[in-house]
């Protein structure tokens, strides 16, 4: 073996130095203005996140099943049943009315109708069973 390199064995090469000035092992120094957000805090703010986003959800609910009646239809799935059931809004508010309990969790608007007489329009926000999905050609 030779002492000498030849171009081929220098393209074949590769060493890496790093960056100049880092220092291996030693992170950047955090910025402290704002404190850190434990898992324990971060879990209690997305529970409390979480029962707001569904007490706005079902007051939203309630009121257009109040204020439309016949003419919106709520899906959803009551306690103790394991099937959807897709109700009319004067249904609904009337079951709320009387203390009846539901799953704010499965419980959106299914359909609504633009004027009297008129066919349903599916709820395009939603995300459920009933939508259909196109993956084939």
């Amino acid at each position: 073996m030779s002492d000498t390199v030849t171009d081929q064995e220098v393209e074949d090469f590769f060493e890496h130095f790093g960056i100049p000035g880092m220092r291996w092992g030693h992170r950047k120094a955090r910025d402290n203005s704002q404190p850190r957000v434990t898992r324990k805090q971060n879990r209690q703010m997305n529970r409390e996140a979480e029962q707001k986003f569904n007490s706005n959800k079902a007051s939203t609910i309630y009121q257009q099943a109040k204020k439309h009646g016949d003419r919106v239809l709520i899906e959803t799935i009551t306690p103790g049943d394991f099937a959807k059931t897709v109700v009319t809004g004067r249904e609904f508010a009337h079951h709320l009315e009387r203390g009846g309990a539901f799953d704010i969790r499965t419980t959106e608007i299914f359909a609504r109708q633009r004027s009297e007489g008129a066919q349903f329009e599916l709820n395009e926000n939603r995300i459920g069973s009933y939508r259909k999905q196109n993956f084939r050609n």
